[in-house]
């Protein structure tokens, strides 16, 4: 992956990006590999091993803080608190990263960051009020347009806004000033495509929920297998957190990851249910048959 570095440059200067365009899809990118990190930190034995998994841990949360983007912290935090929930062993981890983040925040970022900018993004309100006047005029344009939107193409929101922008409430169209998408994929998506395109991609969600919970609830499933769902339903947290206050949409890198992670555990249910097959070829439960009377 090769970004174009004249545009890079001009997105989000006060923020990290890495190689990516704009630093929403570099931390989310970094959430998913900081669940992943912390899966190989559960299943890694030995003392230096587990070091340097936590010395990469810490530099990956680093990154994040760097990032100086709200949403991927959302995900982030609510991702490690789904994986507390199901993964009671990895608590102690949960603690350690909590560790990790503080001591982040009071020896390393004192030193590659302005402090007053970064609190200065936590207290800025404009992108939120901006968020909810563009939800607005999202909303209206579900109304308005209620099975097919207001029709798929990369400018169509931008182009229609100003037509559908209203004041509800405390809620200004005003605030939409510079707003040229919702910052939310579900509005987005259900602007664009209407009823029919939102429970399409409403039915991704079911899908990957369904994978990850017959790979965790499975009996045939390996400590490890369950372990993978576990994290992979860290991601999946991660994923929706995200959708709901960014455009991941052209996130090409993060959706490749995603989906890979996802059919890995697909692939262990496919494993499974080769396996069940294999010892019950009939495919039926066993049926117990009297012999007919004379």
């Amino acid at each position: 992956f090769i970004p174009d570095y004249t545009v890079l440059i001009h997105h989000h200067k006060t923020r990290a990006v890495g190689t990516f365009t704009n630093a929403s899809e570099y931390g989310l990118v970094l959430s998913v590999f900081i669940l992943t990190g912390a899966l190989m930190y559960k299943r890694t034995e030995g003392t230096l091993p587990r070091l340097a998994v936590l010395g990469c841990l810490f530099l990956m949360v680093v990154g994040l803080i760097l990032g100086k983007t709200r949403a991927p912290w959302l995900g982030a935090l609510l991702s490690l608190a789904f994986v507390a929930l199901f993964d009671k062993q990895v608590r102690t981890l949960m603690l350690t990263l909590t560790g990790v983040v503080v001591a982040s925040i009071a020896i390393v970022l004192p030193l590659l960051a302005d402090i007053e900018s970064l609190i200065s993004r936590l207290t800025h309100i404009q992108p939120i009020l901006g968020r909810l006047g563009v939800w607005v005029a999202s909303i209206n344009m579900m109304i308005q347009n209620p099975i097919l939107g207001i029709g798929f193409g990369r400018y169509s929101f931008s182009e229609s806004l100003n037509e559908y922008l209203v004041t509800i409430g405390p809620i200004s169209e005003q605030w939409t000033v510079g707003m040229g998408l919702p910052h939310s994929e579900f509005f987005y998506i259900a602007a664009l495509t209407g009823v029919v395109g939102l429970v399409l991609y409403l039915c991704v969600f079911w899908f990957i929920s369904q994978i990850l919970r017959d790979t965790y609830k499975n009996p045939s499933s390996s400590p490890f297998e369950k372990d993978v769902s576990i994290y992979m339903g860290g991601v999946f947290t991660c994923f929706i957190a995200n959708s709901i206050f960014v455009d991941i949409g052209r996130f090409n890198y993060f959706f490749i990851l995603m989906y890979f992670l996802f059919g890995i555990v697909a692939s262990f249910n496919l494993k499974n249910k080769t396996h069940e097959l294999a010892q019950n070829p009939s495919g039926e439960d066993e049926i117990v048959t009297f012999p007919r009377q004379p």
